[in-house]
């Protein structure tokens, strides 16, 4: 595609699915062969010479192909997404993504709104910082774990793609990749179809397609989620709710409100927040 996807920060699975339709159309020209060109293993480019497929192989690949086709549909919960600061929950849907994880708004302003990889927020204010998750994943950790995401809860942990270090053994192997290998996911294996008819692997759906599915409709695929963010969620709540007699300002960080937000300190004065030169939020006397 010349450019990379764009992961959920919550699950780890990309948030769209622009994925095997060139892939199948490849296979299925090769099935309708009946044949395909051998490969340079060195090079992988094709050789003239070609081998027969047996027939119980076109078969299976037939099959599994239209097996994947009649759950197409219900990947289509990863396109449904947000973008997630310190105060907003902002729709994708209003918003025009560009190819390295931008929003710019609708009429696509030279400068973006929203900038969802870490790599990149240096380049950028603090108010143009975001992460992006599906709506699905942000859901669940409000109703299984009553927490709602926060950007700076999780900034320190997160590396420059925006995602955590695991998602689970499975789900690693194909997270951050620049294009996200659904077939491969699917099948739990490579998806270079030359490598599988030269093998003659036979291809099955595997219990990885769980992954793929909407947490909110999949019991394995949303405890896979809780697993990771349980301890991650209690790790912040227990932060936030340490009193910080020894500050004359308000016990809470004021990275988690807007700034104007006012409210009383511990000296019993009130407190506004206000931006730094370095643009970082900070409690100020009113």
């Amino acid at each position: 595609m010349g450019c990379y996807d764009i992961y959920c920060v919550i699950c780890g699975i990309t948030t769209g699915i622009h994925w095997y339709e060139n892939d199948f159309e490849n296979l299925e020209d090769i099935l309708d062969k009946g044949k395909y060109n051998l490969i340079n293993k060195k090079t992988y480019k094709k050789l003239k010479k070609e081998k027969e497929i047996d027939k119980d192989l076109i078969e299976n690949y037939r099959k599994f192909i239209k097996d994947v086709n009649k759950i197409k549909s219900k990947f289509n919960w990863c396109k449904d997404t947000c973008l997630i600061t310190n105060e907003n929950v902002i729709n994708c849907n209003n918003l025009i993504e560009d190819v390295n994880g931008s929003f710019y708004n609708k009429h696509k302003d030279l400068k973006p709104l929203y900038i969802t990889p870490k790599g990149l927020w240096k380049h950028y204010k603090p108010e143009n910082r975001a992460l992006i998750c599906h709506k699905s994943c942000y859901k669940l950790l409000s109703e299984k774990l009553n927490y709602k995401l926060k950007l700076d809860d999780i900034s320190n942990e997160l590396d420059s793609n925006s995602l955590l270090q695991s998602y689970g053994a499975i789900v690693d192997k194909y997270t951050s990749m620049q294009e996200f290998p659904w077939i491969g996911m699917i099948i739990n294996n490579h998806f270079f179809w030359y490598d599988l008819l030269e093998e003659k692997k036979k291809l099955i759906i595997s219990n990885n397609i769980n992954f793929l599915m909407n947490p909110l409709k999949n019991e394995k695929n949303e405890s896979r989620i809780i697993k990771i963010w349980k301890p991650i969620v209690n790790q912040i709540l227990k932060k936030k709710i340490i009193i910080k007699k020894d500050r004359p300002s308000p016990s809470e960080s004021a990275t988690l409100f807007e700034v104007g937000k006012k409210k009383k300190g511990n000296d019993g004065n009130m407190y506004i927040i206000v931006v730094n030169k370095n643009g970082v939020k900070r409690w100020k006397k009113v």
